[in-house]
């Protein structure tokens, strides 16, 4: 067995050699991945793709990763963005990506007015986001938490629209 009793381990090998499973015979102990697994993966590597296309450094791993619960961060000042091997890594890649945004692109002034965000943002995501961050956060916090949950074609364009890509 390739990762033996390591549920991180067999997760990345899963999806690092997730094209191979049908032509590796030779690979024991590899489940093949269910097509929701692969959509999910298909999903994560072309935004991954976008991003670093557009010059954002997507990390894999952090030495914070090591914490329970953290799933990424954006890297301030810079055009890094982690997601940690746990959770929904699209979700956190789109939502930290989107900090990425907000600091790169657009200098941190809203790309999604207020009202806008209250109106759309659920109560329990508003309370969540109150509990956890100071007042001055609020906004980048809900509208990154928004922005993340568009279908990933919208998300594309705004990300451009935003960053003035293939204007």
């Amino acid at each position: 067995m390739i990762a033996g009793n390591h549920p991180r381990l067999t997760a990345l090998v899963r999806l690092l050699l997730s094209p191979l499973v049908g032509l590796g015979a030779g690979l024991t102990g590899l489940a093949p991945a269910s097509a929701q697994e692969r959509f999910s993966q298909d999903r994560f590597a072309t935004a991954l793709h976008h991003f670093e296309q557009r010059g954002f450094e997507v990390r894999l791993d952090h030495p914070r990763c090591a914490s329970d619960g953290f799933f990424g961060l954006h890297i301030r000042g810079t055009a890094a963005v982690v997601v940690c091997p746990r959770g929904n890594r699209l979700e956190t890649l789109l939502h930290e990506g989107w900090h990425g945004v907000q600091f790169l692109c657009l200098r941190d002034r809203p790309w999604i007015p207020r009202d806008e965000v209250e109106r759309r943002l659920s109560r329990r995501d508003q309370r969540d986001i109150e509990s956890l961050y100071a007042a001055s956060k609020w906004q980048r916090e809900a509208e990154a938490r928004l922005m993340a949950a568009l279908p990933w074609d919208r998300y594309a364009e705004e990300l451009d629209r935003a960053c003035g890509y293939g204007s």
